[in-house]
């Protein structure tokens, strides 16, 4: 499996181009007796697999053959080219940069302005795409519209490497990874029949999955995936889930969401802070944040950042007084709210008396959202959905939708707040949450807090300068680095911040958040909530069965979700 992983990274296909990913796969099947295949209109390979039986149900395994890269838009008279990003890569990736350019792979490299010459505001942002340039060195003109016009793909060069006993850095390991394995089990005999669906143009929009879903109209589907790593920065969310597999092995300073920590703390993967540690966490951090971190009355983590979401609005349609309304707002424009999301649902339940395991720390008191405080809410929702100025924010409809001026309002957090401004402009407004009206009494809706925090690993070689580097990463000076280069707000009381997303922020903090609980039985919430969210959304839920359905959903959120 490993000799097809390193061919694979090692060539070059962009979404929309991904024949030499496609050639090889072929190559390799092409002496075999069991598979047949077909490529369908947009590109994607689909292998029929024999196995040793039927399948009693039509399995689909999939994997993306693209890979992010650039597009030449314009041929400059200075002997370079103008670039645009093709997927979802960022230009601060591509910066500096070696390229293969075009059916021929000609060399190049990406360049911009260099860092002597920047002002010192320049400094603190990120480079765009149209800040950089494609130079192949190529000086007559005649020659340069030959070597790219316009639309000739731009790829990252081979770099394939063996880093230690077990690690690889390499371009395009999402998702050649998954095209190796899946290549792999193509190799093998099979227990059962499968298709395997090696697809196109997933980096820019899933293009190639929807279209083989119809083709192959599977019953079951796996997909092979790559993501990031739990010990790099950004992956907080996924902590856990990599973090905990192998302990020992993993990272000694690691990033993690905060709901990460009783699983990480059960693994024997988070070290207690002691000494000056706990009294820098304590002494520079409000008492709800550092809450958040601490877990069997341990502090575990250095916090970094908050997490919580709050309101976007645009000032042009909803004035100081609607928007602490979620009802008005819903009569003067179009909202999106993410109800199908179990992050936020809950919002409305908690705002209505429900709650999480008391104050969120006593698991033998369970999830309460029973009875008809409970019921109330749904019953309160399935007018919402019907209403036509209500939009469920999913898969990115809310921030498409502030875009082209057909929503008006959504919600979410800091890590939004580049593309909202640029959505709303000046009309940009950011608030805490609203409250709703339930059968004649305002409800304050209530969102989850939790932090983002730095983890040190006990398992550690070098406790001593484990702790001193997540300390440091943690430290005033990184979160006042985080706030003035990312807008990551900094959890750090000592920095202050004005401007009106850390007002709203903290607004919604103090006055319209509770802590998302830190105890084991939390793990039973989300699935039940989710479900709620989507039969609201389906039409599922009635006013005549509202009542029933928030009784099993509260059932569900009680029991243990291996059961």
């Amino acid at each position: 499996m490993l000799n097809h992983f390193e061919t694979l990274c090692n060539l070059c296909a962009s979404s929309g181009d991904e024949s030499e990913v496609r050639n090889y796969i072929l190559s390799v099947l092409r002496e075999r007796k069991d598979v047949t295949w077909e490529i369908d209109p947009l590109g994607s390979l689909l292998v029929q697999k024999q196995g040793k039986k039927r399948a009693p149900h039509k399995l689909m395994i999939s994997a993306h053959m693209d890979e992010v890269g650039m597009i030449v838009t314009h041929v400059n008279s200075d002997s370079t080219y103008c670039l645009e990003a093709v997927g979802g890569v960022d230009a601060s990736v591509a910066l500096g940069r070696q390229v293969l350019v075009g059916e021929e792979h000609l060399h190049g490299v990406i360049g911009t302005k260099p860092v002597h010459l920047l002002s010192a505001d320049e400094k603190k942002k990120l480079p765009k795409w149209d800040e950089l340039v494609l130079d192949m060195g190529i000086l007559p003109e005649a020659e340069r519209r030959t070597a790219a016009r316009e639309g000739t793909y731009v790829y990252f060069a081979p770099n394939f490497t063996r880093m230690g006993k077990s690690r690889v850095c390499s371009k395009a390991i999402d998702d050649r990874a998954g095209c190796a394995m899946l290549l792999h089990l193509l190799e093998q005999e099979a227990p059962y029949d499968f298709t395997a669906a090696f697809l196109v143009q997933e980096e820019i929009g899933l293009r190639g999955a929807k279209a083989a879903a119809y083709t192959v109209n599977p019953e079951f589907a796996l997909v092979l995936e790559a993501t990031t790593a739990a010990d790099i920065a950004g992956a907080e969310g996924d902590a856990k889930a990599t973090v905990t597999t192998d302990v020992e092995g993993s990272a000694d300073v690691y990033m993690l969401a905060n709901d990460n920590i009783p699983d990480l703390v059960a693994a024997n993967a988070l070290a207690e802070l002691g000494g000056s540690y706990l009294d820098y966490v304590t002494s520079t951090n409000s008492d709800s944040i550092t809450a958040s971190v601490t877990y069997n009355d341990a502090v575990v983590a250095f916090p970094f950042t908050s997490n919580t979401w709050f309101m976007y609005y645009d000032k042009s349609v909803f004035s100081d007084e609607d928007i602490k309304s979620f009802d008005t707002m819903l009569e003067k424009g179009k909202v999106a709210f993410p109800l199908s999301d179990s992050w936020y649902i809950q919002a409305f339940y908690v705002g209505n008396g429900c709650s999480l395991f008391g104050d969120g720390t006593d698991a033998a008191a369970g999830i309460d959202f029973d009875g008809e405080k409970a019921a109330a809410v749904t019953d309160y929702l399935v007018d919402v959905v019907a209403n036509p100025n209500f939009i469920n924010d999913a898969d990115g409809a809310g921030l498409a939708g502030l875009r082209d001026g057909s929503v008006n309002a959504v919600f979410s957090g800091t890590w939004n707040a580049e593309a909202v401004k640029e959505a709303l402009g000046d009309n940009m407004g950011v608030a805490a949450l609203p409250s709703f009206n339930l059968n004649g009494t305002d409800c304050q809706m209530k969102s989850f807090i939790g932090s983002k925090a730095i983890g040190v690993n006990p398992n550690a070689e070098n406790m001593q300068v484990a702790m001193a580097l997540a300390a440091y990463l943690a430290g005033e000076d990184a979160q006042k680095d985080h706030y003035d280069m990312r807008n990551i707000l900094p959890t750090n009381t000592n920095i202050a911040v004005d401007d009106e997303i850390a007002a709203a922020v903290a607004d919604a903090m103090i006055n319209t958040s509770i802590m998302q609980p830190l105890v084991p039985e939390m793990s039973n919430y989300w699935s039940p909530a989710e479900n709620m969210g989507k039969a609201l959304v389906a039409g599922e839920v009635t006013h005549d069965n509202a009542a029933e359905k928030t009784a099993d959903m509260n059932t569900a959120m009680n029991t243990d979700a291996a059961q």
